[in-house]
Parts: C-alpha cells; sequence; structure tokens
C-alpha cells in the first residue's frame, strides 16, 4: 500500500484534533478510518466535521490519544488507503518540546581514530549518517537514539578528515538529507558538511596588538561589509571583495590617502563591525557578482560565507582565511565585532533547522500562523531549550575558535529576554570584555508583529534605563522601540491603533500611558 503524496494528507493540528484532506475526484474513501503507531492498531476513530474546500474533502477528527514523539502514526480507512499522520505540531509545545534535551556537543566530532556525530531531533523515527565518497561507493550508516535526550549518535572508527557527509532524517515515511546544523564546513554553495580536524585549523594570535578599554565608552565602531569594502574597481586591493582583502597593507591612493586596512586604522577606530560572514543563502560562492547581497539571509551558522573566500571549495580555506582577517585587525590594534542573525532564517520551510526537526525551531502566533516580526518570513523560537542551546553552541564557537570580540545582534528584540542572558552569562566566562549590543534606534520596526511581540526580551547595553513597570507585558526594549517608531509623525495614529488593536489584553489605562510615550517623542 503507498501512500499517495498531494492527494491524502493527515495534520494533528491540535493535542485532540486531526485533519484528513484529499482529492475526492481521485480517490473512494471509507467512513471508519484507524489510527496506527509503527505498524500497531491502536483505536477507531470518530468523525466530528466533513466540508469541502477547493475542491477537497476535509474531514476533522476528535482524539484523545497521548502521542510519542519519534513514533510513525497512520491513519487507515476501510478501503486501505493510507493518511501519514503528521503530529510534528507537538514540538511547538514547550510542555514537551522541554522534556528533551541535551547540554553535551553536537555535530562532527573529530579525532584521528573515530568521528562521532550527534544530532537532535526527538520527533525522528530514524536518522543515519551518509558519507559520500568520489571515488567508491558512498557510506550510509544508522545512527542510535536516545529516546530521553532526543539525540541521536553514530561513531565511525577510522580517519574520516575531510570527508563530505550529511544526516538523513526519517520522519513518518519521509526521508530528507540535510546538512548538520552544527557543521563546520561545506563546499561551494553548502551542498553538504565537512568533516575538519580543529588542529589544522589554527591561525596565529596576534591579540597581545589590542589595548585594553578603559571603559565601553571608548569604543569606536566602524561598520563595513567584506564585498563592499575592496570591490570598487579603482580599488588597488588584488584580493577584491575577499577576507585576504584586508591583509593587503601599505596602499595609497594618487593622493596619497591609506587604502584598505590602513585606512581604517587612520581613523583611529577601536572596532570594526562586520556585516555577516556566516554563510548565507543568495550569492553564488563562485559568480559573486551575479547577485547581491549584505547577508542577512543565514543558511549555516557555523560556516564562514563561501563567495568571501579565494577557495570556497576546500574545506579548510574559508575557515583559514577567516581567521587570518580577523587576527590582521588584532595586528593593527583593531577589535571584531561580528554581526549575527540569530532571529530568522533564509526561507525556513528549506532550512536544515525544519527538515530535522519540523515546528521547533521557528515561532508561530496563538493562530498557528507563522511569526514574522523580522519582516522576512520568519522569527526563530529562541524560547525552546534547544534552540537556546544552538545559538549560545555557536557564538561561544565563534569566540573560541575565531577570537571574535564582540556581537551586534540583527533585531535583538526577537530573541528572548531569558537567551540573552544567557548569553551574557556564558560569553562573559570566555572573555569578559566582549561587546554585545543591538542598534535599536534605526531598527525598531520589528517588534509591530503580534505574534512575537509578547515574548521578547528585556536587554539593553544602555544600563542607565530601566523597565517603566505600568508597561504590564511590555518590556523596556518594547518601549524603547515604541519611541523610536515613530520619527515621523504619520506613523503616529498608525501605531495608536495598532496597539489598541493587537494589544487588548492591556488595560486602558496602560495604553493610554504608552501613547502618552510616544506622542512625547
Amino acid at each position: 500500500m503507498l501512500i499517495r503524496e498531494n492527494l491524502l494528507s493527515a495534520k494533528l493540528v491540535k493535542n485532540n484534533k486531526i485533519e484528513l484532506s484529499y482529492d475526492e475526484d481521485n480517490i473512494s474513501m471509507g467512513n471508519e478510518f484507524f489510527l496506527y503507531e509503527n505498524t500497531r492498531k491502536i483505536k477507531i476513530l470518530s468523525i466530528e466535521k466533513l466540508e469541502i474546500k477547493d475542491n477537497k474533502r476535509i474531514i476533522t477528527i476528535d482524539i484523545d490519544y497521548r502521542f510519542k514523539l519519534g513514533r510513525d502514526y497512520y491513519i487507515y480507512d476501510e478501503f486501505n488507503n493510507i493518511f501519514d499522520l503528521d503530529i510534528s505540531i507537538l514540538c511547538r509545545y514547550h510542555n514537551l518540546a522541554h522534556n528533551y534535551y541535551y547540554d553535551g556537543e553536537l555535530g562532527a566530532i573529530y579525532s584521528k581514530e573515530k568521528t562521532i556525530f550527534r544530532v537532535f531531533s526527538p520527533l525522528a523515527s530514524k536518522m543515519y549518517v551518509h558519507i559520500l565518497y568520489d571515488d567508491k561507493d558512498d557510506l550510509i550508516k544508522e545512527m542510535k537514539k536516545d529516546t530521553k535526550t532526543g539525540v541521536f549518535e553514530l561513531e565511525l572508527k577510522g580517519n574520516y578528515e575531510k570527508k563530505k557527509y550529511l544526516y538523513i532524517v526519517k520522519i513518518n515515511s519521509k526521508m530528507e538529507e540535510v546538512i548538520d546544523p552544527y557543521a563546520k564546513a561545506c563546499d561551494t554553495n553548502s551542498h553538504y558538511g565537512y568533516i575538519v580536524d580543529p588542529n589544522k585549523l589554527k591561525v596565529k594570535s596576534e591579540r597581545k596588538y589590542l589595548k585594553k578599554l578603559d571603559s565601553k565608552l571608548d569604543a569606536i565602531i566602524y561598520e563595513l561589509s567584506i564585498r563592499d569594502f575592496s570591490m570598487d574597481e579603482s580599488s588597488s586591493i588584488i584580493n577584491k571583495g575577499k577576507y585576504l582583502g584586508f591583509l593587503e597593507d601599505n596602499l595609497k591612493s594618487k593622493k596619497n590617502i591609506p587604502l584598505g586596512i590602513d585606512y581604517i586604522k587612520s581613523l583611529g577606530v577601536t572596532h570594526v563591525q562586520i556585516l555577516p560572514f556566516f554563510d548565507f543563502a543568495t550569492t553564488d560562492d563562485i559568480n559573486i557578482k551575479s547577485t547581491y547581497n549584505w547577508g542577512y539571509d543565514p543558511l549555516n551558522y557555523n560556516i564562514p560565507e563561501g563567495s568571501y573566500s579565494l577557495n570556497p571549495e576546500d574545506a579548510y580555506s574559508r575557515i583559514i582565511e577567516t581567521k587570518k582577517m580577523i587576527q590582521k585587525f588584532h595586528k593593527e590594534g583593531i577589535r571584531v565585532v561580528m554581526d549575527v542573525v540569530y532571529n530568522h532564517i533564509y526561507k525556513f520551510e528549506e532550512s536544515n533547522l525544519e527538515k530535522i526537526l519540523p515546528n521547533y525551531y521557528f515561532r508561530y502566533s496563538k493562530e498557528d500562523v507563522i511569526s514574522n516580526g523580522s519582516f522576512c518570513g520568519n522569527d526563530i523560537e529562541t524560547r525552546q531549550l534547544m534552540v537556546k542551546k544552538f545559538i549560545i553552541d555557536s557564538l561561544k564557537m565563534w569566540t573560541k575558535e575565531y577570537d571574535i570580540d564582540g556581537f551586534r545582534f540583527d533585531l535583538m528584540g526577537i530573541i528572548d529576554k531569558s537567551t540573552i542572558l544567557e548569553i551574557e552569562k556564558e560569553l562573559k566566562l570566555i572573555r569578559d570584555d566582549l561587546r554585545y549590543y543591538n542598534l535599536k534606534d534605526y531598527e525598531d520596526w520589528y517588534f509591530l508583529d503580534s505574534s512575537c511581540l509578547y515574548y521578547i526580551g528585556i536587554h539593553t547595553v544602555i544600563p542607565e534605563f530601566s523597565s517603566p513597570d505600568y508597561f504590564e507585558d511590555l518590556d523596556f526594549v518594547t518601549y524603547y522601540s515604541l519611541k523610536y517608531s515613530v520619527k515621523n509623525s504619520h506613523m503616529l495614529d498608525w501605531i495608536y491603533h495598532w496597539i489598541i488593536e493587537k494589544m487588548p489584553q492591556l488595560s486602558t489605562e496602560c495604553i493610554d500611558k504608552i501613547i502618552k510615550i510616544i506622542e512625547s517623542n
């Protein structure tokens, strides 16, 4: 019996409701339905409602059953039509999802003797490691699942350095191949990950050249894009638009003006804030002029962007080039702040995060609509424990392995309070002079989304301000954002009505106080 995709579908839409849909013109459907867990018949199902929408028959079924993550569920009718039941909505519920947590190392953990693979997916029923070879048959090995933590693990004996790998995840009858979210290297344009030896990726530290700053207020920050900084045809930099372009010094224009890194140094800055240089989606690693993007479309958070590398296909090249760029800045007495985008991802439906664990990594409204406070199509659900861990692990990796000096958080307000505070705590354990901030004065539109407004966190780098206690559910970041969202007077009326419509749980007195704050600005 085959599950006929596009003709039959079944989803758990709430804890106690299943929605079946099928094309009534192509399928004869029975009136009795049965729930199966794997191959075991569980119970007979009763129909609550039947309706027709867009030439599809929609059946709603009430169900009283405690589903278990990691099991395959199917619905049969008396004609043996099979529905593959999608229960991934359960991953949105924190009371269930919080039952699964793993505080150890994830990803491909390499040594010459063995490589250990670990990936988190309590929803998956099976997981495989796929090692790709150019000169012989590929190796596919099933991983073992720890049902208490939701982590799959496999240990492969032998030396797998520079081997290409993917995960194959099975959720119900669907199999997906994905790049490891914890991968530290990939091929050109990110088709698969590479296993790397961290001992071969070390670059000499030049941190001794950095002068101590007596105060955070002493920081002078210069923002730049790796590509834009040296891409102009008139630039005498050889490696235009590349990491290694910053290693070229002693360059001057015809008017004797310093060029390249010497120009930055001549400005007297203490920090450079570099636009995103993790692996992003829409720039071709080879044909870098075919598209243009600053990098706010994350793809793989723990891998440097390939289009900035001289050799993006080489597993080690882009990593070493990135580290050399950072240490060159350090040698010139300049700290490096990395612009990071942990608030959304590019095309979440196609992302490795969504494929490995659907309905877990991304935020939904109470109406089951994907949250879009970022205005980029999705918001990452940072309140989930393993999402929080993923972000913190990523930041710690960039700090420890790449010697980053600070982080500028794009749309920080979409990240919840506890995650921001945990980030601060964890990074201070590595180095207490790290900087992390969000430039709120020109990015405050992102709070105006009903599905994310109530989840945002209280955190700021301006300690002189504190949260007004009369804002009930609103914290300081929201308050600060509302103030700066009305720089143009035509926005005031819109925001007034938006607050009334989107925040009905607030008292009239509270709303009036918010409006007065807005009007005073």
